[in-house]
């Protein structure tokens, strides 16, 4: 298997994982919203701090995926403006994982849709360099 179709996986991996993020994030106060009224706990407070264990997994889970996505496509690309972008976007990921209780999910959302776009860039990027740029630095 060629380094390009590897970087080229890492990539569709990367945005795969990080759409599914944002997914996640954006549906989670929806469902907090609706459980009490489906499962008839009316009196129950429920947000993403005492979210299910299950749910919570899922978040780390996504979190590793894009981790490895991340540092594949950004060792296997010469574009150095992408590589931070991706690295950028992936710190954001996890500091809006980590204060969502204080902040809010805004920072997740920046980070997902980060991820997103720059995996985006990257695919194109080593598709239009003819496997040369993005396969030398092996």
């Amino acid at each position: 298997m060629s380094i390009y179709t590897d970087q080229k996986k890492s990539d569709l991996v990367g945005i795969i994982a990080s759409s599914l993020c944002a997914i996640h994030c954006a549906i989670t106060p929806f469902i907090f919203v609706a459980k009490p009224f489906l499962h008839e706990t009316v009196g129950q407070s429920h947000t993403c701090a005492n979210a299910p264990i299950g749910w919570k997994i899922f978040d780390f889970l996504l979190l590793l995926i894009s981790l490895f996505a991340v540092w594949h496509s950004a060792r296997s690309t010469d574009k150095k403006s992408i590589q931070l972008l991706l690295w950028i976007s992936w710190i954001c990921l996890v500091i809006g994982l980590f204060t969502a209780k204080y902040f809010g999910h805004f920072i997740m959302y920046i980070g997902s849709f980060g991820l997103v776009a720059t995996h985006l860039m990257n695919f194109r990027y080593c598709r239009t360099c003819q496997n040369a740029q993005c396969t030398s630095l092996k």
